[in-house]
């Protein structure tokens, strides 16, 4: 563990000796840098202020596989009349981009502050819409929202968040079986347009800017299905939407995309959105046992509870029953963080 300390420590110092070196380069190195709390991601922002001027840089230590579908997808949403930070310089080898500053007001903060959950919301769900509309959205090249990245996420699951609460390695057969459940559901999604879809679209990634809606952290978009976004943003696994708000929510967005057959959308909804659970029960976990960050653990409680509402409507009788045999009950066990290192033991 003491060495792995110490290697962690010198990459960290090459990290920073590369950041300092790319802000030089860009006249950025005499600059106030103030590292902003870590998200969920490998990525840190630093904010840089040099008298009034004001930038974000990105540091993302996956290099050019992570920034250049950054820079791309930047574009592409610009095109469509999104809101999003301006790239000013980029390295795209070292991982780096230095951005515009959005500022602080994502919406999450807006609503500790007391701003309309309404307005906030259906402000989210009118960039959705908008984009959702464009036959111009899917005109880029990203790869396809397939089942092999469907199950692989869906794996998350088994191979993290299972292991943890159950207390046992998740069985070969049990991984298979796994699969096949989830196979027959995706064989059953009705017809539905593709979209470009951001893949991670809640409230922590939209910020207001002039009075518009701005999106944050879209790197990972592929081509897919329009329910994903709208089921990300409207079942947020950080905070609870009411049922009456969700509602009005998804007519906002069948009214302003007329022609998408509501019960194939529907039936998207609840699939996608069981999946998207799955997944982010399992990412929880891991950001966990792997990254030292315990503090996604708190929404679990919500994610099993998001899981247990879809697994209820009959699309989803084959999970419902895989469910019913491995676990013990869908109510989340508490999991103590000072048991990672026994835990481990089963991933």
């Amino acid at each position: 563990m003491d060495l792995l300390k110490t290697v962690l420590s010198e990459n960290m110092n090459d990290r920073k000796h590369q950041r300092q070196a790319f802000l030089a380069e860009h006249s950025w190195a005499d600059t106030e840098i103030t590292p902003l709390v870590p998200d969920a991601s490998a990525r840190r922002y630093f904010r840089l202020e040099k008298g009034v001027q004001r930038r974000m840089l990105m540091d993302d230590i996956g290099g050019k596989q992570n920034v250049i579908p950054f820079v791309k997808i930047t574009a592409h949403l610009t095109s469509l009349g999104i809101r999003t930070p301006a790239i000013y310089h980029q390295d795209l080898d070292g991982g780096f981009l230095i951005l515009e500053d959005l500022g602080d007001d994502t919406f999450s903060t807006l609503l500790l502050k007391g701003h309309s959950e309404k307005e906030l919301y259906s402000k989210a769900m009118g960039v959705l819409g908008k984009v959702h509309r464009q036959i111009d959205a899917t005109k880029i090249d990203l790869g396809n929202y397939d089942f092999e990245h469907f199950i692989n996420e869906a794996y998350l699951f088994t191979d993290w968040y299972l292991p943890a609460t159950q207390k046992r390695k998740t069985g070969a057969t049990q991984r298979s079986d796994y699969e096949s459940v989830w196979w027959q559901i995706f064989e059953s999604l009705p017809t539905l347009q593709s979209t470009l879809v951001l893949r991670d679209y809640h409230i922590d990634n939209l910020m207001m800017v002039d009075g518009e809606c701005a999106v944050l952290d879209y790197q990972d978009a592929l081509i897919g299905p329009i329910a994903y976004d709208v089921v990300s943003l409207l079942e947020d696994a950080r905070r609870d939407v009411s049922g009456a708000l969700n509602e009005s929510l998804k007519r906002q967005y069948l009214n302003q995309n007329p022609g998408i057959n509501e019960e194939h959308f529907n039936h998207h909804l609840v699939v996608w959105g069981a999946q998207r659970h799955c997944k982010v029960a399992g990412i929880f976990v891991r950001l966990w046992l792997r990254d030292d960050k315990p503090v996604y653990l708190q929404h679990l409680n919500r994610v099993m509870r998001l899981i247990g509402k879809h697994i209820e409507n009959p699309i989803m009788l084959p999970l419902k029953r895989w469910l019913t045999t491995n676990m013990n009950g869908l109510e989340h066990p508490r999991l103590d963080p000072e048991l990672s290192d026994k835990l481990r033991e089963f991933l």
